[in-house]
């Protein structure tokens, strides 16, 4: 997920040549049923958790068994769903992020969550902690994280150049 390359830091008004850690990307074609969906740019690993995340989050699945396969290959990702004829909606929305993202969900059409759901302070800030602590490039800035959180223990976690990428991955690791 990370490659060296070469680079001059400035610190204290020295200068040297090293290498740092820079994360990889690479441009991924999606299709589903055949049809062209979108091109994603993702860091290089988990790619059949990132696709069924992604499909899931976009609602174009509702839950795993509507996925029949998935072909992961150089720079192109292809799903058929068992509803051969489903078709991803032409409507787009512009999300915010590095690469105006869209998303393909009717806004209007989102459920409303009932919850009784309760999480401490203390419960969030301890897996923040934990899940920062696991890797240095994380709070440096150089990429995103997010986990999948039950009774406080980290059950998987992710990073991406893209919080959404990474967050798709664990939803797509939970499902």
């Amino acid at each position: 997920m990370f490659k060296k390359i070469p680079c001059i830091p400035i610190d204290d008004g020295s200068a040297g040549q090293t290498t740092r850690d820079a994360a990889e990307e690479t441009p991924i074609a999606i299709f589903v049923n055949g049809r062209h969906m979108t091109t994603a740019i993702l860091s290089p690993a988990r790619f059949e958790d990132f696709i069924t995340g992604y499909l899931y989050t976009e609602e174009i699945i509702r839950n795993v068994d509507e996925i029949e396969s998935i072909r992961i290959e150089e720079n192109r990702i292809s799903v058929l769903t068992r509803d051969i004829f489903k078709r991803v909606s032409t409507k787009k929305t512009i999300l915010s992020g590095c690469g105006g993202a869209v998303s393909y969900i009717d806004t209007e059409k989102l459920p409303s969550i009932n919850s009784d759901l309760v999480i401490s302070v203390p419960e969030i800030v301890g897996v923040i902690a934990a899940l920062l602590a696991t890797d240095a490039r994380i709070p440096a800035g150089r990429i995103e994280a997010v986990a999948l959180v039950a009774g406080g223990s980290i059950i998987a976690r992710s990073e991406d150049i893209d919080r959404h990428n990474a967050l798709d991955r664990v939803i797509g690791y939970g499902l």
